[in-house]
């Protein structure tokens, strides 16, 4: 078993001081798809088992997460129940910006 790595990601324009963060733990392999408000990939494909990863952002984000049963995530270090966002094993959420606050939302 290999350790788990952790990144942050900082998209381009988007600076390390970014207020809302969406953190992503795999304990098994999943596909992820992660754009911004302007349609631009920040993550697409297949992640590894042990893979820990932290967006930064000032803007609204789209989650796909496949093999979601596998997967933990946390906004703002608050973790989401993705039972709501699941459907056949897929979660999709919108992450919108309101009064100050990161939640997600059904897409």
């Amino acid at each position: 078993r290999t350790d788990a790595a952790a990144t942050t990601i900082v998209p381009p324009g988007i600076n390390d001081t970014s207020k809302h963060s969406l953190t992503l733990i795999l304990p098994a392999a999943s596909w992820v798809e992660i754009t911004d408000s302007d349609g631009q990939r920040l993550e697409y494909g297949l992640l590894p088992a042990g893979t820990r990863k932290t967006w930064r952002t000032a803007d609204a984000l789209n989650v796909n997460i496949g093999n979601a049963d596998g997967a933990s995530v946390m906004i703002d270090g608050d973790a989401v129940d993705l039972a709501r966002f699941r459907h056949a094993n897929v979660a999709h959420f919108h992450l919108h910006l309101t009064d100050g606050k990161a939640l997600p939302e059904s897409m």
